[in-house]
């Protein structure tokens, strides 16, 4: 499978997310930082669906990257993010004092 087109990641994220659509500037922003991979897009869509804002899924744009580290790159956001929901619902719920 190849790269997907601009329209393609829109498309996907559309369907995957349907509450929470992509801008085409955030569809671009994905796009660039994923390099149209499916795999990168698909990590990318699942943290998009959980609340994790765009500045979080894109990073830094790794401009001359290759395709292995693009994975690689979304795989530990996806990877970070996943330990800190996990970490996060592990915490005890505390009655307020009141």
């Amino acid at each position: 499978m190849g790269e997907l087109a601009l329209a393609d990641v829109q498309r996907y994220f559309a369907e995957a997310v349907p509450d929470r659509l992509l801008t085409e500037g955030e569809a671009q922003a994905i796009g660039r930082a994923t390099r149209g991979i499916p795999l990168a897009i698909g990590q990318a869509a699942e943290l998009w669906g959980k609340g994790v804002p765009l500045a979080d899924l894109v990073g830094d744009e790794q401009a001359g990257a290759s395709h292995s580290e693009i994975v690689e790159a979304m795989t530990e956001r996806y990877l970070l993010y996943a330990a800190w929901q996990k970490r996060r619902s592990a915490r005890p719920v505390r009655p307020c004092a009141g």
